[in-house]
């Protein structure tokens, strides 16, 4: 009987993103599936938070990490509500990589269009809706972030260069 030859798998470094909301979540399982698939970057696992603010979504980055052993672990949510110095702290003791969207997604997302400015959360949500026709949490808002427009923006959106690179995508050769 003929020897099998083993397989050879190559172990993929693994980093869970926890979000705050469900935009959130829409826009990290379209970077995932950009940049993370046919066995690049790292493999991804996304949970979302479901609201609360930051604090709630530290706790849940904490909870979900102790089920399982990830390389890293990530929190992207809005600054504007429970983003607190006794946050960022128990952040850092508990090795999180925090992504903060500040005040909130829309802003960094405009940006990502060159179309952000100086408003309030309310402010950018509504810009965003009035760009794109839809809310951020709508998939049809997925449809203008192509790749080719993340890549070019990422050297200027620093939130998106974090994330991405949380997620182990290296910035393409110049």
């Amino acid at each position: 009987m003929a020897r099998r030859e083993l397989a050879r798998r190559l172990a993929r470094a693994t980093a869970l993103v926890v979000e705050e909301g469900h935009a959130e979540v829409a826009f990290i399982k379209h970077l995932r599936g950009l940049y993370t698939g046919g066995h690049a970057g790292f493999a991804v696992t996304v949970h979302n938070a479901r609201g609360f603010g930051a604090g709630h979504v530290i706790e849940q980055t904490i909870r979900q990490s102790r089920l399982l052993a990830y390389d890293h672990r990530v929190a992207l949510f809005d600054t504007d509500a429970g983003w607190t110095e006794a946050v960022q702290a128990r952040a850092r003791r508990n090795r999180i990589v925090v992504v903060p969207s500040t005040p909130c997604l829309e802003a960094w997302l405009l940006d990502v269009v060159e179309r952000a400015g100086e408003r309030d959360t309310l402010g950018h949500k509504a810009e965003f809706e009035r760009r794109f026709g839809c809310i951020a949490n709508d998939p049809r808002a997925l449809a203008h972030f192509p790749r080719e427009v993340l890549d070019e923006s990422r050297l200027r959106v620093a939130t998106l260069d974090l994330l991405l690179t949380s997620m182990g995508v290296r910035p393409a050769p110049r």
